[in-house]
């Protein structure tokens, strides 16, 4: 029986992170807010080994602009509230 994964659950968002890239958007712009995608579908859901990998991709900070104007790590997904569940449907 293999372990059952961890997935995002994104409250702001009634959905599933399908996908995310802190270093995304309008490569013009000096501060990048990150793209992401969030499903309803939990079968397209971004899988972690476990909740510290699933928090560890939440925290990820942007390469491109690392620090954020007020000099804090810019880590864009962390604008939003998540909840690290398991996948769902498996056993």
């Amino acid at each position: 029986m293999s372990a059952r994964s961890s997935v995002l659950w994104l409250l702001d968002w009634n959905g599933w992170l399908e996908s995310y890239d802190p270093d995304g958007g309008d490569p013009a712009v000096t501060y990048p807010t990150g793209t992401f995608g969030v499903t309803s579908d939990p079968a397209r859901a971004l899988r972690f080994t476990d909740g510290a990998s699933a928090m560890a991709f939440w925290r990820q900070p942007s390469a491109r602009t690392p620090k954020r104007p007020d000099g804090k790590p810019n880590c864009p997904l962390t604008k939003f509230t998540v909840m690290v569940m398991p996948e769902p449907g498996r056993k």
